[in-house]
């Protein structure tokens, strides 16, 4: 067997063409005039309706829609989007230049990003309960401790309870 004879045996099989020996016996007179006529003879004889060539590979596919252009194998290889414009930014965290696709990327990588939302502002306060100083990160904390805040809020919740029964 010739590699031309394989090349279109494998293509009539690829195709589910079933009419494989027809083919191939029709092949070995294109096969006396060159391997030139080759393309044109499967082009006459798998040209059909439901048969197409692949626009990149030069492939036959049966088409899923009318107007598909390649075949499966390249459709994930074409590029059908523009990639878009690289720009400069400056890192939040440790204000390094870098270089970006993306429109609302603010970290020059993880590690950046990390530690500035992880980074806390302590500030000192006062006790609601003990009048104490202490350290806090949160804005809303205004007691040292759970059991301060506890005792507050019975203290709060018995006045508001004694001046809404002398109403």
């Amino acid at each position: 067997m010739t590699k031309g004879f394989t090349i279109l045996k494998s293509v009539c099989l690829n195709l589910k063409c079933l009419n494989v020996t027809v083919c191939l016996l029709n092949y070995k007179s294109y096969l006396v005039k060159g391997t030139r006529l080759l393309r044109g003879y499967m082009d006459t004889i798998l040209k059909t309706p439901s048969h197409k060539r692949c626009s990149l590979c030069q492939r036959f596919f049966i088409p899923i829609k009318s107007d598909q252009k390649y075949c499966s194998r390249c459709t994930g290889t074409k590029k059908y989007y523009k990639p878009k414009p690289i720009r400069k930014a400056k890192c939040k965290a440790c204000g390094g230049a870098f270089e970006t696709r993306r429109v609302n990327q603010s970290f020059c990588n993880d590690g950046c990003r990390f530690t500035f939302h992880v980074k806390k502002k302590w500030t000192e306060k006062r006790c609601g309960y003990c009048k104490r100083l202490f350290k806090s990160s949160k804005d809303y904390q205004d007691y040292c401790c759970t059991g301060h805040y506890i005792k507050a809020k019975h203290k709060r919740d018995h006045e508001n309870y004694t001046r809404s029964k002398e109403q």
